[in-house]
């Protein structure tokens, strides 16, 4: 998690903090959905998901959500990205 001091740009409005996800490791036999990203077992988290953060941020403090920005990196993309070039 980043806390900017000074709220920056980004797209059509400002934030003041970005959250970031690394998954390395996906498990081959799901696929990578909403559902999956929600469940905090198939990404091995040990209370809630990356996701239900964002969804519980967003349910709690609407402000607090409209200036954060979420992102997740994982292998999974990377690939299917590769394979798009």
């Amino acid at each position: 998690m980043i806390f900017y001091k000074k709220e920056q740009i980004f797209r059509n409005t400002t934030i003041d903090r970005l959250y970031i996800q690394v998954k390395f490791h996906m498990k081959q036999n799901k696929e990578f959905t909403i559902e999956n990203l929600l469940d905090s077992s198939f990404i091995d988290a040990k209370s809630e998901s990356f996701l239900q953060k964002a969804v519980n941020t967003y349910r709690k403090d609407k402000e607090e959500y409209s200036k954060s920005v979420y992102v997740i990196y994982s292998n999974l993309f990377r690939l299917f990205m590769r394979k798009l070039s």
